[in-house]
């Protein structure tokens, strides 16, 4: 007898291996980064195999795009995780700056160690209300910044990762409120960068008074 349902069945074949090779968009989870594993949504356990993956660097628990074709698997891109949060660093309410025309003088308290998860690219900006006491001259802010951070690029040069070549300065008897331009930072992942508030005269005699300093870190992009 004439099986009539063998047609069905093989055309039926035919369509599922058709859909075994088709490509399938989804999203999964790094489990373990060396050797490379990943769990796809949906699945019990992570692949046993290592996945292929066009990222040259991944992390546990990176959240991965995946294609998957023929119970194969490749890695096509990783969703950035969320930017840290602003910081800022303050000093005291009155710092006496005294003279010394190449010497760049610690605001007290007015510093910050910041060690991001991976490599970041941030914004620093400082900023201080400072009057001028005695002796005349003017008065400089910057930050001093340490720990392998690179400066962008676009950045104004000024001899490396540190806001004391180009700072606005203030001459004034009465409280004036000057900023340091803002510097494109980039932090190594890992590895503590330490922001200090500094300031200086650029003559050897007479006082500044610093008040009030603030810096501030703003996270920018993962690099």
């Amino acid at each position: 007898m004439q099986d009539l349902l063998r047609p069905i069945i093989e055309q039926l074949d035919k369509l599922w291996t058709r859909v075994d090779l088709t490509p399938v968009i989804r999203w999964g989870t790094v489990t373990q980064a060396d050797p490379l594993r990943v769990q796809l949504d949906g699945d019990a356990e992570p692949l046993p195999l290592t996945p292929q993956t066009t990222l040259p660097e991944l992390r546990t628990g990176d959240r991965v795009v995946c294609v998957e074709q023929h119970r194969r698997v490749l890695i096509v891109q990783a969703a950035s995780p969320a930017l840290p949060k602003q910081l800022w660093f303050y000093g005291p309410s009155g710092f006496q700056l005294t003279g010394g025309a190449s010497s760049w003088q610690v605001v007290p308290n007015a510093s910050l160690v910041y060690t991001p998860p991976r490599d970041l690219w941030v914004d620093v900006t400082v900023g201080a209300v400072v009057k001028a006491s005695s002796g005349g001259g003017y008065v400089m802010i910057g930050c001093n910044i340490t720990g392998g951070a690179t400066l962008a690029p676009d950045s104004p040069p000024d001899g490396g990762a540190s806001m004391s070549s180009w700072t606005p300065f203030c001459s004034s008897t009465v409280d004036t409120h000057i900023n340091a331009p803002t510097k494109r930072i980039r932090l190594p992942g890992g590895v503590p960068t330490t922001f200090t508030f500094w300031s200086r005269r650029n003559v050897s005699s007479g006082t500044h008074t610093c008040n009030y300093a603030i810096g501030t870190i703003r996270p920018v992009r993962w690099a």
